[in-house]
């Protein structure tokens, strides 16, 4: 949907934000309005935790990059 917060959880994901064949890309390209992505593999114990994201997003009324900081278990160039 257009203006959506989009999030999946796939290595490289966001290796290319401007282009539609990664799921950041796509995302974009379809409409989201912001999602988070990887450039490289971050493990899954490195990757945001999606309730705290949304819990900070919707309940605290946080912006949408402060959620994601709050989300990530670790400070990482992988995350895009």
């Amino acid at each position: 949907m257009p203006g959506a917060i989009a999030y999946h959880i796939y290595s490289f994901s966001a290796r290319s934000i401007r282009t539609p064949d990664t799921w950041v890309g796509c995302l974009l390209d379809r409409g989201a309005a912001a999602t988070v992505g990887f450039v490289n593999e971050p493990y899954l114990h490195a990757t945001i935790d999606v309730g705290v994201w949304f819990s900070r997003l919707i309940e605290a009324g946080a912006t949408f990059a402060e959620a994601v900081y709050a989300a990530l278990p670790c400070f990482s160039w992988q995350a895009r």
